[in-house]
């Protein structure tokens, strides 16, 4: 399984959002994530690393609003790395 250490790419992201991390928590959880609003959070802050598949369900999440915006997706998928 491939790991990925991109936490500060999706905070990034998440930062063009009007997300809070417990928002985007939700919306990751709806797309099928697994991982606690705390570790999304420590994440977020570049701690640990997280599988690829686990990121590209957050990054989804953070697109997915950014897009509702009109805007591109700024946080890159696992196989954009």
């Amino acid at each position: 399984m491939r790991r990925v250490h991109a936490g500060a790419a999706l905070a990034a992201g998440l930062a063009l959002t009007d997300l809070e991390v417990r928002d985007l928590w939700v919306r990751y959880l709806a797309l099928g994530g697994s991982h606690t609003c705390d570790e999304l959070d420590a994440y977020l802050r570049g701690e640990g690393e997280w599988s690829a598949g686990e990121h590209d369900v957050a990054a989804c999440a953070v697109n997915e609003d950014i897009n509702d915006h009109g805007l591109d997706h700024p946080v890159s998928y696992s196989d954009e790395m």
